[in-house]
């Protein structure tokens, strides 16, 4: 299967990757514009999540090769390397869904999932013991989440700030975001490589359409 990414550079430290898959264009369509049984739009949400997970990975993931010497040939094996730490926050709703496939992708994952109760009312429920012993030399750090939200994104990086680990690049992987966050945390977080995954960029952060937009797609 071949994926279709456009990559939308703000400044060095910002990457953009939007998707651009039929596929993941008609999934998408199809889950804002008919109306599906719960497991369906759970099934679909999975698939596009998935693509972006998968897409994330191609630069991140380092590989081992391994060499085997046979009597007329040597044989090279590729092995992920899984002394690399990943730690990923994601929302409780896309841990479920999303369930054991994220270790497909990062094995050596730990997973704090997290809740944003509400856009409009601004609640965030983030909320963790002390986060020093998740870090390591090199931790991949990772956010799922359905819309890239600022006040969650600060929230956790505050919490990472706090353990006096250097961040040096995080991944975010959303189905949905803004052009005003996007310019927000270009600006707030210029100092810290971020590269984003995508499914569509909406013009303004508009609290009501994207909870309008959430909820037909999230139910």
């Amino acid at each position: 299967m071949f994926i279709t990414f456009i990559k939308i550079n703000i400044i060095m430290t910002l990457s953009i990757y939007t998707i651009n898959h039929p596929l993941v264009q008609h999934w998408s369509s199809y889950i804002l514009n008919v109306s599906n049984a719960k497991n369906e739009q759970k099934n679909i949400i999975s698939q596009i999540f998935l693509i972006l997970l998968y897409e994330s990975t191609r630069k991140s993931t380092e590989l081992i090769n391994l060499y085997l010497n046979k009597l007329e040939y040597i044989t090279e094996i590729n092995l992920i390397d899984r002394k690399k730490t990943n730690l990923i926050f994601s929302e409780i709703y896309l841990t479920e869904i999303l369930g054991k496939n994220i270790y497909q992708f990062f094995p050596e994952a730990q997973i704090l999932s997290f809740q944003i109760i509400n856009l409009n009312k601004n609640k965030h429920y983030i909320k963790f013991d002390d986060l020093s012993s998740f870090f390591q030399l090199n931790t991949h750090v990772i956010i799922i989440e359905q819309y890239l939200d600022l006040n969650s994104v600060s929230r956790i990086i505050n919490l990472i700030d706090c353990t006096q680990y250097v961040i040096k690049k995080i991944q975010i992987i959303c189905l949905m975001c803004s052009n005003e966050i996007l310019q927000i945390i270009n600006k707030k977080y210029n100092n810290i490589n971020i590269t984003i995954y995508t499914i569509t960029i909406i013009e303004n952060n508009n609290n009501t359409e994207i909870q309008y937009l959430l909820n037909k797609i999230f139910g």
